[in-house]
């Protein structure tokens, strides 16, 4: 039976976890008794994760094919998944969510039901394995993936645009559009944003529909080493310079107001972080007896701005 629809998982380095994850993926795909296949994109990995990858789609209940992608970054492995895909309805997630007991069937019965839809995305809710501190606000839950569009379904309008790790897409889609953009995205270097967003940004244009439904929930898995403050200002920093790529990919032109712009953003940075001291001691204790969230905010200003100016 040819499959109904192509799962697609890219996978980097996780060697540690992968396999707990692969054991929830093809139990919740064997239950929904969907036609499926699973494609595994690994990119590029340097640990163990080709012989756990190899070992699992020997044994798999659902056919599972390998293939390994070594140009870094999510978008290539992803490009690399939908060009291997055989089915007509292509599901993406990350190796580090789980799911809800009708996150798969949720999907895909929307899609069976609304064939003008061309691609489906669903409520996403991190899960912290480790206490959640109290500085990190509910305001920073979007920083980790957070997807909560409410509990009724919506079409999405740009710059709304689904989070990469639930989403299911028409094939079809991609042969009219093209793939994900690798002009952007996160690498292993980096943790650059925005990887779906020149996509989607290109399917608004064209007025395909986007539908959020609140049914199709994961939980994206949180590790500890994520739940600092160091982390959290390290992704705003990165979103910073994020949404300043795609601006400069989607307004040719814009460099010379960029650089006025980030001139006078640094300025401004540069008093408040001052705080009116003129010493280095007292300046450290300003910056650093702010909160987290402010100190964050901070950072998205500083990545606008050193990428504005072509510093970063």
């Amino acid at each position: 039976m040819s499959p109904e629809v192509s799962i697609i998982v890219c996978t980097y380095n996780r060697a540690s976890s992968l396999g707990d994850f692969l054991s929830r993926l093809e139990n919740h795909v064997a239950a929904s008794g969907l036609p499926a296949e699973f494609v595994l994109v690994d990119n590029n990995s340097s640990d163990a994760t080709p012989d756990i990858l190899a070992g699992f789609a020997a044994k798999a209940r659902v056919p599972a094919r390998i293939i390994r992608e070594s140009r870094p970054g999510a978008n290539h492995a992803r490009n690399t998944g939908i060009q291997h895909a055989k089915a007509p309805l292509l599901v993406f997630t990350d190796d580090d969510v789980d799911f809800s007991d009708t996150w798969l069937a949720d999907l895909v019965g929307h899609m069976r039901r609304h064939p003008a839809c061309q691609v489906v995305t669903g409520k996403i809710e991190p899960r912290f394995l480790a206490p959640r501190p109290a500085w990190l606000t509910d305001g920073m839950l979007g920083f980790y993936g957070r997807q909560d569009l409410g509990n009724r379904p919506v079409e999405l309008e740009f710059p709304v645009f689904p989070v990469e790790m639930n989403m299911a897409i028409r094939a079809a889609v991609f042969q009219r559009h093209g793939y994900f953009s690798t002009a952007m995205g996160r690498d292993h270097k980096s943790l650059m944003s925005n990887d779906g967003k020149l996509f989607f940004y290109k399917l608004a244009n064209s007025r395909e529909t986007i539908t959020y439904i609140p049914g199709a929930s994961l939980f994206h898995l949180i590790p500890s080493s994520r739940i600092t403050p160091e982390w959290i200002i390290r992704r705003y920093f990165w979103q910073g310079i994020s949404d300043v790529v795609f601006q400069n990919l989607t307004q040719p032109g814009i460099h010379l107001r960029n650089i006025r712009m980030a001139i006078a953003e640094i300025i401004k940075l540069s008093n408040q972080l001052r705080g009116g001291h003129l010493s280095p001691r007292k300046i450290f204790w300003n910056i650093h007896g702010l909160p987290v969230e402010s100190r964050a905010w901070q950072a998205y200003r500083w990545g606008t701005a050193l990428r504005r100016l072509g510093l970063k």
